[in-house]
């Protein structure tokens, strides 16, 4: 073996009757564009010519000769010498030096450690830069400082969870208010003149804040047994629910007038 080329685009070849030569060419219909001929020496080296004169070019050959009419030639000295130096090349592009196998790294992570420690250094290092460009921007961080805790001492809570802590108490104590005004409202009444002057002898308040509550109270059960007895007047026929309650309108005038009795000796 003398050589190897590529010849791109070639659809044809042929060796000349004396074989010093070999031709190529790229043809129609094969290829309809860049037809051309190119004729190369035995040894690869070329082309000595190309032609491209003829577009589109449908066919292309050597006129046959007698074998007898060239003698056989060994290779000559000017190609040997091309071939020395082709060789020369090759050899010293090519090392001898087998690439290491190592492991598979990601193209993000390339140019890094790839150790536990490396990673979590890395990570560290980008929370430093985030930090420093937030103090000089002048933001706030929104990372909490690390506090040393000690063992026994009561942390202090910081200012945010201190209002939080005052909502919640504020709602709970909202929230138990109504659930009080509820149960009171939904609490049922006597309906006997004994049982009414027993539960207003124990559960009449004392003190001028409750009786005020109890008057309210009273006055908002009041206004809904009228409410009620004007809707009877228009046609509505009371449950048996709503009936105790119109049942009820005596005793609560009575117990109302009694608060208002006490508000005014006090």
């Amino acid at each position: 073996k003398i050589n190897s080329i590529n010849i791109p685009c070639a659809v044809t070849y042929g060796w000349s009757p004396d074989s010093r030569q070999f031709m190529t060419a790229t043809l129609a219909p094969r290829m309809n564009v860049d037809n051309c001929i190119r004729l190369y020496r035995y040894d690869g080296t070329g082309p000595i010519l190309h032609k491209t004169d003829r577009d589109p070019l449908y066919e292309c050959f050597w006129l046959y000769a007698s074998p007898s009419l060239y003698r056989d030639r060994g290779i000559s000295p000017q190609a040997k010498l091309r071939l020395k130096e082709r060789q020369n090349k090759q050899a010293n592009q090519t090392t001898d030096v087998t690439p290491v196998a190592q492991a598979y790294v990601p193209p993000a992570a390339r140019g890094r450690g790839s150790s536990l420690a490396a990673k979590i250094r890395a990570e560290r290092e980008a929370q430093l830069g985030k930090n420093n460009n937030a103090s000089r921007n002048g933001s706030k961080s929104n990372i909490a400082p690390l506090v040393k805790a000690i063992p026994g001492l009561a942390q202090p809570q910081s200012e945010t969870s201190n209002k939080n802590k005052k909502k919640r108490q504020a709602a709970k104590k909202r929230k138990e208010a109504a659930a009080a005004l509820e149960t009171e409202e939904a609490s049922p009444l006597p309906s006997s003149p004994t049982s009414i002057n027993a539960i207003q002898q124990e559960e009449i308040p004392s003190s001028k804040d409750d009786l005020l509550k109890r008057q309210k109270a009273l006055k908002k059960k009041i206004k809904q047994v009228s409410e009620l007895q004007d809707k009877v007047a228009a046609g509505l026929k009371p449950s048996a629910d709503q009936q105790d309650k119109l049942s009820r309108s005596d005793a609560l005038h009575t117990e109302l007038s009694d608060i208002e009795t006490k508000l005014s000796q006090l």
